[in-house]
């Protein structure tokens, strides 16, 4: 059964997930930071300590959802991974999904058409609204802590393993900044 997507952590703690499969979308908690931060402070360039953990406590919260489900019945999927690994992916998806993969080629045949409509699809959802940006005044940026100061992205890595060492090990720490394992 699908219900929908960015339920409430109550609700989907509610649904039955003895037969019903969720699919746990997240992305690198970084770029969700950065963005988040970008949209609702555009003059300032960092965020604060309460910001990130803030943001992190809410951000880390939705993992107790996916844990919540039964393990044959829940699958995560990284935002990054549709970007770089979506082929394989896809098969992941559809074999959790216990569905053919017929669609596979299709897709494979087909790959740009389909990505066109879903960009086209997505664009048509943002609108311009108290100084917000839309995808309908350019393309929007995929990766928002590019330029961000890198102490502040090795304090969300400790954060995180500190906070929540089991998702920091089991999901998150492929996205470790990669000049500094530890913070002293």
């Amino acid at each position: 059964m699908f219900y929908r997507t960015h339920y409430e952590f109550a609700e989907l703690k509610k649904i039955p997930s003895d037969y019903n499969k969720l699919i746990f979308i997240t992305r690198n908690p970084k770029e969700l930071l950065y963005r988040k931060f970008f949209l609702s402070n555009p003059e300032t360039s960092n965020p604060d300590q309460q910001f990130i953990e803030q943001f992190l406590n809410t951000y880390l919260e939705a993992f107790n959802v996916y844990y919540s489900w039964s393990i044959s019945t829940r699958m995560i999927c990284f935002y990054e991974d549709f970007i770089v690994n979506d082929n394989e992916l896809l098969l992941q998806l559809l074999e959790f999904m216990g569905e053919s993969p017929a669609f596979y080629e299709d897709f494979i045949a087909n790959k740009q058409t389909y990505l066109n409509r879903l960009l086209k699809s997505y664009s048509r959802q943002h609108v311009q609204n108290s100084g917000g940006k839309s995808s309908r005044n350019g393309p929007k940026a995929i990766y928002y802590s590019e330029n961000a100061n890198p102490s502040t992205l090795r304090y969300v890595d400790h954060y995180i393993k500190t906070t929540a060492p089991a998702i920091w090990d089991n999901y998150l720490k492929r996205f470790e900044t990669a000049d500094i394992k530890e913070i002293k």
